[in-house]
């Protein structure tokens, strides 16, 4: 109450605004990301392999990115990809990307999914 008596009303909400911004940017910078497995005991559900026991299967990476592709996520889901297929124990046939949570894609992002498909592909 100090505070707002002695700077007033606006300054705050002006300080709380720059600050949901700068976490908003936070957020997207660092996106969570997962690699998904098989769960048996969970009537064949998929869920993360390092945190929920999910077994991979062979030849198949099912990765699932958390977070809409921007301009600004586009490199990380990149880099991401490409670190998980180089890290892999055995050298996948195909590799899922799961786009269900992805809110929103813009045109970087879908370029991003081209270059990845065709970086693959080859």
């Amino acid at each position: 109450m100090l505070g707002v008596m002695t700077v007033g009303v606006l300054p705050r909400v002006l300080i709380a605004v720059g600050l949901a911004l700068l976490r908003l940017l936070r957020m997207a910078s660092r996106p969570h990301d997962v690699v998904l497995g098989l769960v048996q005991e969970k009537n064949d559900a998929y869920s993360a392999v390092e945190e929920e026991g999910g077994k991979t299967i062979p030849g198949l990476i099912i990765y699932r990115f958390d977070s809409s592709l921007l301009f600004l996520t586009q490199t990380i889901s990149k880099t991401a990809c490409a670190a998980i297929i180089r890290n892999a124990n055995t050298k996948p046939r195909s590799f899922l990307f799961d786009v269900e949570s992805v809110p929103v894609l813009d045109i970087t992002g879908a370029d991003a999914l081209e270059e990845l498909r065709v970086e693959l592909a080859s």
